[in-house]
């Protein structure tokens, strides 16, 4: 149980202007929304593409041509995001492997390890140890130089270094401190790549299928705690075999390592770096040259107002514009852990074997739920947008969270510290669907579109370091979590289901405003956000006449500037 919370971690038709404005209601089918006027407070009318479609591609081989881009964006966005699959597997292992006598023989070197289970203060230890090195890699301070210096693919593969040296050191430890050491090794990997990842993706991937391509971080993670589960079952009966499941962390690790040499950059920070040739090259190697070319141009624009304005300073992040859309992510990051689902997977395995089920079965469940649910965000996320998805997923959690907590304290008795017993089968049954329909709403909603919506909403002048407070935000709340919340909900039992509420309501309403960023270039959505939030016109670093330059409504030229969003250029 004090596992759980980790694994919380862990082609749709181009949008019109008037879709990507923000809904006056949900599940409105863009067709079905009148115009809204590009003077509107809150509009800035986005880029488009010139209106005549390409030719067609008149035989096979044109059409096999057309496509490998697209085939190739998919290929880099799967195969960095080995990273995130790398976190799934460290989230999945450890759960049922502190229960093995061989791991409990030869790390913690305990008498009679058939017999005898782990204390608190270890079992604390193994969980917190990540948690902390996963918050100090998350950084701003730690990862913000390294993104901004280095670059996204030499960060990501920093992450996978740490990821290979901490599995190595786990899988050959002979004791405790030495486990602890690999676990904080691993945690820094996973803390680095969970910032830069969705930042990289959002860089490199093409407007219209941007989202979905964020939405497979979430994917891949939840791909790797059902491949732990397998492997452990494969190798938990071997004299050696939790050592065999962690060396699986190192193979993962060292292919990404290597394999990202052969990953494009992001254009966006070799434009911002003056290599713009090398950023044309990038693009092609995912888009065809035509569309490549014309989102080089609008990169540039936007690079132009970054590298206009002065120096990025700390004191920025927490200030005008800048500060707002900073308290918008890691606010998001604060309520996705706030939606203590980690809360409920205690109480569903506190409960459960008084119906007749294992736990190990019902972990099991949870890992197949949460990875079949993630595969229709990946289509829901281009089709009804980010903020539809977020309010509906807050109030199915609801409904939820308040009937488990009414159902529990009516139909379940505390029999002992982590042990309810169900008073009936159908009471049981109907708590069940509860904690199943709370982990499907947020697969679908929470779990992937917030790390997508932290992945697009920075100015590039401040991309990274913004990413990295929002992402110690989450890191910050998984280690508070990891040392409270075995205690909150054993000592409340199914009344911190009413605490569970409260957040959700407050989350509720903090997405309910919430802009839309669906069908608009990073560009465009800088745009858009400076309009909503006012944005000072000539204060430096929160806009100013620089940012003007770039936004394509303040430009007297009536001819369409040539970009790519909402069109999608170059996109599947």
């Amino acid at each position: 149980q004090g596992f759980v919370s980790t694994y919380s971690r862990h082609a749709a038709p181009a949008a019109s202007e008037a879709a990507a404005a923000m809904p006056s209601s949900l599940f409105v089918r863009p067709s079905a929304r009148p115009a809204a006027s590009p003077s509107a407070a809150n509009e800035v009318p986005p880029t488009t593409l010139p209106t005549a479609p390409p030719a067609a591609p008149s035989s096979p081989m044109q059409r096999m041509r057309a496509t490998m881009p697209h085939v190739r964006m998919a290929g880099v966005a799967a195969f960095s995001l080995l990273g995130a699959f790398l976190f799934g597997l460290d989230a999945g292992y450890l759960g049922t492997m502190v229960f093995w006598a061989t791991f409990k023989r030869d790390v913690a070197h305990l008498a009679d390890p058939n017999a005898q289970e782990l204390s608190v203060l270890v079992m604390t230890e193994l969980t917190t140890s990540f948690g902390f090195g996963a918050f100090l890699a998350a950084l701003p301070c730690v990862s913000g130089p390294l993104m901004d210096k280095r670059g996204r693919r030499f960060s990501i593969q920093t992450g996978a270094a740490l990821g290979l040296a901490g599995a190595v050191v786990q899988a050959t430890s002979c004791g405790l401190s030495q486990m602890l050491a690999g676990r904080f090794a691993s945690g820094a990997a996973t803390g680095l790549l969970s910032t830069v990842l969705p930042l990289y993706i959002g860089e490199v991937a093409p407007v219209r299928a941007r989202g979905t391509y964020l939405v497979m971080y979430q994917l891949m993670l939840t791909a790797g705690i059902p491949a732990a589960a397998i492997v452990n079952e494969a190798v938990k009966h071997l004299q050696n075999g939790w050592r065999y499941s962690i060396a699986v962390q190192a193979v993962v690790a060292s292919v990404l390592l290597v394999g990202m040499f052969f990953m494009p950059r992001s254009p966006r920070w070799l434009v911002l770096q003056g290599r713009r040739e090398e950023a044309l090259r990038s693009l092609r190697s995912v888009r065809d040259a035509e569309h490549a070319a014309a989102e080089l141009k609008e990169i540039e624009a936007g690079c132009a107002t970054a590298a206009a304005l002065e120096v990025p300073r700390w004191r920025e992040l927490f200030v005008g514009y800048v500060g707002k859309l900073t308290a918008l992510g890691a606010g998001l990051q604060f309520l996705q852990q706030a939606t203590l689902l980690g809360a409920q997977w205690g109480l569903a395995l506190g409960f459960v074997q008084s119906m007749g089920m294992s736990r190990d079965r019902l972990l099991t469940v949870f890992a197949v739920l949460g990875l079949a649910m993630t595969f229709p965000s990946m289509y829901l996320i281009e089709r009804v947008g980010r903020r539809a998805l977020l309010v509906w997923g807050s109030a199915f959690m609801l409904v939820s969270s308040v009937a488990l907590g009414a159902l529990g304290t009516l139909g379940a008795d505390h029999t002992s510290t982590y042990v309810w017993t169900v008073k009936s089968q159908a009471a049981g049954r109907a708590m069940l669907l509860c904690v199943f329909t709370f982990l499907s709403s947020f697969a679908l909603t929470w779990g992937p579109v917030v790390w997508a919506y932290c992945g697009e909403i920075y100015p590039l002048k401040h991309r990274s370091r913004c990413t990295g407070i929002s992402t110690a935000t989450n890191w910050g709340m998984n280690f508070a979590l990891a040392q409270l919340l075995t205690v909150a909900y054993t000592g409340l039992g199914f009344h911190i289901m009413w605490v569970q509420a409260a957040f959700l309501v407050l989350g509720l309403a903090a997405v309910w405003h919430l802009p839309e960023t669906r069908g608009l270039s990073l560009e465009d959505i800088d745009a858009r956000l400076r309009a909503r939030f006012g944005a000072s016109p000539d204060a430096p670093g929160r806009g100013g006449k620089a940012a003007a330059c770039a936004d394509p409504a303040a430009s007297t030229d009536s001819t369409p500037s040539v970009g790519t969003s909402q069109k999608g250029a170059g996109s599947p």
